[in-house]
C-alpha cells in the first residue's frame, strides 16, 4: 500500500530533497484519506508503550526507516544545501519533528488530512529556506 502511493506520487523520481519530502506528504496523506481505519492502526501500533510490542514495531521499523535513507541520500541533489549543513543532522532534525508533529496528531485525534498536509507542507518550505544557499 504504502509503496504502491510512493510510485503513484512519484516520490523518489526527483533530486529535489523537498520535493521528495512534499510528495511524500502527499502520498502519506493519500492512504490516510483513502484507508483511515488502517492508517489509525499503524499509527497506534507506531506509538504504543506496551514494550513488547514497541520493541517489535520499532525494530521493524527501524530497518525500512535506515533503508529509506540510504535511498534518498543516494537520490538527492545535494549542491543545493548551504556548505555548513550537516546533511544527516538535517535529516534527523526533520523526521524527529514530524514524528513529534505525528504523535501530537495521534494524541489530540486530530488525524484530517487536509490539515496535516498543509502543516506540513509549510514547513517543508521553511526549511527549504533555512538549509537551501540563497541566490541573492
Amino acid at each position: 500500500m504504502t509503496r504502491k502511493a510512493i510510485i503513484e506520487y512519484k516520490t523518489l523520481e526527483t533530486s529535489d530533497f523537498f520535493e521528495m519530502l512534499k510528495r511524500s506528504l502527499l502520498s502519506k496523506c493519500s492512504i490516510m484519506r483513502k484507508y483511515p481505519h488502517i492508517y489509525a492502526f499503524s499509527l497506534r501500533a507506531y506509538y504504543e508503550n506496551y514494550p513488547e510490542i514497541e520493541e517489535a514495531i520499532q525494530k521493524s521499523y527501524s530497518k525500512t526507516s535506515n533503508a529509506s535513507e540510504i535511498i534518498v541520500f543516494e537520490k538527492i541533489d545535494t549542491s543545493i544545501f548551504r556548505k555548513d549543513i550537516d546533511l544527516k543532522s538535517m535529516y534527523s532534525e526533520i523526521f524527529y519533528a514530524v514524528d513529534g508533529y505525528m504523535l501530537n496528531k495521534y494524541r489530540s485525534g486530530q488525524i484530517i488530512p487536509a490539515e496535516i498536509e498543509n502543516e506540513i507542507a509549510e514547513l517543508i518550505d521553511l526549511w527549504k529556506k533555512i538549509y537551501t544557499e540563497r541566490e541573492d
